[in-house]
């Protein structure tokens, strides 16, 4: 019986995770990965940046739009003309960008739209 209720729970949360995935894109500050260890000419192509989650909140801790210089953590994503397919967790900045989403520097409040890690 146990057995049973723990895969309702693990097909339950498999379910709400593929419908978060599935809803379309809202704008606002997303959390990014970038390459470990990479140099700035890999972190600062949009190509190599995986979007990771939407932050509700916006950058935190560690994570300053006021900072210029460092490895990014999180971006600023208008998704207001996005055409594109649902996002995943593979889904890459350059894939959105492509799909007119844009970054909004406006929005970030800062000169590139970023949200930089502290140093």
């Amino acid at each position: 019986m146990a057995i049973v209720a723990v895969m309702m729970v693990v097909g339950f949360s498999a379910f709400k995770v593929a419908d978060t995935l599935n809803d379309d894109p809202e704008s606002g500050w997303y959390s990014i990965s970038v390459p470990a260890n990479s140099a700035p000419i890999v972190y600062n192509d949009v190509a190599e940046q995986t979007i990771e989650f939407l932050l509700n909140e916006g950058p935190s801790d560690g994570c300053d739009p006021e900072n210029e210089i460092t490895e990014p953590c999180a971006v600023y994503l208008d998704f207001s003309m996005y055409d594109g397919p649902s996002l995943t967790p593979t889904t890459k900045v350059s894939d959105v960008l492509s799909d007119h989403a844009k970054i909004d520097e406006l929005a970030a409040g800062n000169d590139d739209g970023y949200a930089r890690k502290d140093e």
